[in-house]
């Protein structure tokens, strides 16, 4: 088996990866996927790195969109609100919780399944971001 410069195995350091990408801030994402892209020459190694980070910027953007839809609606409404004229903003609301609770179920399975996959050196197709990481890193 494979080992990284720090002596952990491809494997194991590439779940890491993932991991950190679902548990950790972009600082200590970025610090690690660095280390990978400077010190480390396993090309598989770099490619998941890379895609860890692309699935976490994709679900960084995917909760953004579903965030600013309720808050242009509370601006929409709080510029009716100076006229007198309110509309109620509660489903529109319920709605974001619910789609914001799917999108994290999603995103904690994922990231679980991928870290799992991951320690042997395999990894769950996603043809979009596989696509763009084989299109980046060569």
């Amino acid at each position: 088996m494979s080992q990284t410069k720090l002596g952990i195995s491809i494997g194991l350091m590439a779940a890491l990866t993932y991991l950190l990408c679902f548990f950790s801030n972009y600082t200590t994402i970025i610090i690690l996927i660095g280390y990978i892209f400077l010190c480390e020459e396993n090309k598989w190694l770099k490619k998941t790195a890379f895609k860890s980070f692309t699935i976490t910027v994709c679900f960084s953007l995917l909760f953004i969109f579903t965030g600013i839809f309720p808050q242009i609606l509370n601006m929409f409404n709080n510029f009716f609100n100076i006229l007198n004229i309110g509309f109620n903003l509660t489903k529109i609301n319920q709605l974001h919780i619910a789609i914001d609770g799917v999108l994290s179920i999603v995103k904690t399975i994922l990231f679980i399944l991928l870290g799992f996959f991951a320690i042997n050196q395999k990894t769950i197709p996603i043809p979009p971001i596989d696509n763009f990481v084989d299109k980046h890193i060569e």
